[in-house]
């Protein structure tokens, strides 16, 4: 999704990773009234492709589902921090899920 006419030039770019169409529109919408430049990408696979093509100008933020077909948050988590430049984007978990423990620890790892 493009980033709305009235984001300045320098807002912070917001990568948001939900199947939910409904959410993530919400989430877009919210962001975008902020401020933000916010891209919606459906799954981990296509997040990590548009990480990919923006090699030089990664989002400041991740906001992440963990439910996700093709590719769920955890895995896309693990595949994100294997990157150098990516490790140190922050990522903000969004779930209706109930996480667990170990899922936390493997999260923040």
């Amino acid at each position: 999704m493009d980033p709305p006419e009235t984001a300045a030039p320098d807002a912070k770019e917001i990568l948001v990773v939900d199947d939910d169409a409904g959410i993530g529109r919400a989430l877009v919408e919210v962001l975008r009234d902020e401020g933000y430049r916010v891209t919606l990408a459906e799954n981990g696979h296509r997040a990590l492709q548009i990480l990919a093509l923006r090699r030089d100008d990664p989002p400041s933020l991740i906001l992440l589902d963990l439910m996700m077909p093709v590719m769920d948050g955890g895995a896309f988590v693990a595949e994100l921090r294997k990157v150098d430049r990516w490790r140190d984007i922050p990522v903000i978990v969004v779930t209706a899920k109930d996480v667990t423990r170990e899922e936390r620890q493997r999260l923040n790892g």
